[in-house]
């Protein structure tokens, strides 16, 4: 296994990438070219705004349609010009490169409207158009749980983003991971949301998480390979569904299927399942080798909060959970933890074999413990011992007298030595 840890994009890192984007477009002059160093504005993933007062015999309406998170172009895009009223002015489709021009009647207020399959119907501000002029437009279209990225991208361009991206985080050769976390009824992003993977069966050195940015975006620079990721959203305790893949043979294992990957940047989407789909649980028990049921064993989604305590007879029961695949983890003193993967449908109520988690008896050595104590500076206690000693004819022995006969061994040996004892053995 790859003992390369994941580097996860986190809440200081987007808030400065926010600022840097911010400074950047203020920079920007309004008269260069909408499509001067494409590679540079498609890396930062910007939506950008130029306009031209020319003199034309038309009103023109150009630009380019491009992926929310990716910043490539989306070819085959019906683009809608409209008016302030919703009426239908003219339509096209974008380029294999995202470009559209369309043409309005005359002047007014209109609207842009953008649709394509995998890719959430989008209806963009008004804006006001001049007579003889034209607005150039750069359009962030957010796509709909897609697939892993398949699509041909150069190589270039997709490190230009990584480099944009992750900056000081990158470890070269390895994948970098990108997305959205959307609400899945709105389809609107989620700020603030957590992205959580968990990649090993060592809990506390195989978990990361990263916080979404107030686009919805995340980022997890440095993913591990050779290892199988497991990874959810979470927002205000409602959780996307789970995924589980693995980086290798370089592309990505989800599942039984193998998707060879053009570059290292590989994007997944994630919607959070509102309560009434999160409805799914997991009963089994917890036994040992032998098939004896192992009681009080603590239950876990790993890399998540979901947990349960096994009662006296090894049952347990996890309920509410979303869909997906997803690993228990079982743990309890005086066994070794075990570990089960599985897969959960919408709303199923699945059932564990006994041999899921089969948990291994293992000796326990707890760490040592040193008890300390000062010696009592009084002996009240003995002041009965004293004064029977002064007042009667009986056998005693003193402290002192005890320390100079050295360790005696048995307690019959101190008896024989006192008045009026006699020690005989037993038959």
């Amino acid at each position: 296994m790859n003992q390369r840890h994941a580097s996860v994009y986190g809440r200081y890192h987007l808030s400065l990438f926010g600022v840097r984007i911010l400074m950047y477009m203020s920079s920007l002059s309004v008269t260069r070219q909408l499509f001067a160093s494409p590679g540079k504005t498609l890396a930062l993933g910007l939506s950008l705004v130029l306009t031209w007062p020319l003199s034309l015999s038309a009103q023109i309406v150009r630009g380019q349609v491009v992926d929310s998170v990716l910043g490539t172009p989306v070819p085959a895009v019906a683009v809608v010009l409209l008016y302030q009223t919703g009426d239908e002015v003219a339509r096209t489709v974008t380029d294999e490169e995202g470009l559209f021009l369309l043409r309005a009647p005359g002047a007014g207020q209109y609207h842009l409207r953008a649709q394509s399959d995998g890719y959430r119907l989008s209806d963009f501000p008004l804006f006001d158009l001049a007579a003889d002029g034209m607005l150039a437009y750069r359009l962030l279209v957010p796509s709909v749980n897609p697939p892993p990225l398949t699509q041909e991208q150069d190589a270039a361009s997709a490190e230009i983003l990584i480099d944009q991206i992750c900056q000081s985080e990158d470890v070269p050769d390895l994948p970098v991971m990108v997305g959205v976390v959307r609400d899945g009824v709105t389809q609107e992003p989620i700020s603030q949301a957590d992205v959580i993977l968990t990649w090993s069966s060592v809990l506390e050195d195989s978990q990361g998480a990263v916080m979404t940015g107030t686009t919805g975006f995340y980022a997890i620079c440095a993913a591990p390979v050779e290892s199988r990721i497991d990874l959810h959203a979470e927002y205000r305790g409602l959780m996307s569904e789970f995924l589980s893949l693995r980086f290798d043979d370089g592309g990505v294992y989800m599942g039984d299927t193998f998707v060879a990957m053009p570059s290292r940047l590989f994007r997944q989407d994630f919607e959070i399942l509102p309560q009434e789909q999160q409805t799914a649980s997991i009963t089994g028990t917890i036994t040992d080798t032998a098939g004896i049921r192992v009681p009080n064993a603590r239950v876990q989604i790993m890399g998540t909060s979901y947990t349960a305590r096994a009662n006296l007879f090894g049952e347990f029961r996890l309920t509410g959970l979303p869909p997906g695949r997803m690993r228990i983890a079982a743990e309890v003193m005086g066994y070794e933890p075990a570990r089960a993967a599985v897969k959960l449908g919408l709303g199923e109520a699945l059932v564990l074999p006994n041999s899921a988690l089969r948990m291994k008896p293992v000796a326990t050595e707890l760490a040592p413990v040193t008890v300390a104590a000062e010696a009592p500076t009084s002996r009240r206690n003995l002041a009965e011992f004293e004064r029977r000693r002064a007042n009667t004819t009986g056998s005693f022995i003193t402290r002192a007298e005890f320390m100079k006969q050295g360790n005696p061994g048995k307690t019959t040996d101190v008896l024989r030595r006192m008045r009026g004892i006699r020690v005989r053995p037993g038959t």
